[in-house]
């Protein structure tokens, strides 16, 4: 969970390219920045939501989704979040 923790930093300086530089959509550890997923009053602070292989990660005032995969699962920005909430963003 560390992990998740490091990599959601990143964006306040680096507005969506990797920590190598690279844009996210290219990097095997996706970070994508969701602004449709409400907040309760219980993700204050910096908590994290499993499911299956997605890790979400809250960071105020947005959610951020985390997909740690292989380089055999390359995929975009916008079909991580489909799959992760099932809809297009």
């Amino acid at each position: 969970m560390e992990t998740i923790y490091r990599r959601s930093r990143f964006l306040g300086g680096k507005r969506g390219r990797g920590p190598n530089g690279r844009a996210l959509e290219d990097s095997w550890h996706c970070l994508v920045h969701l602004l449709r997923v409400p907040l309760s009053s219980e993700t204050t602070g910096q908590h994290t939501r499993t499911t299956r292989r997605w890790h979400l990660v809250c960071r105020r005032p947005t959610w951020f989704a985390y997909a740690d995969w292989s380089s055999r699962y390359p995929q975009s920005a916008d079909d991580l979040a489909s799959i992760v909430f099932g809809g297009e963003f």
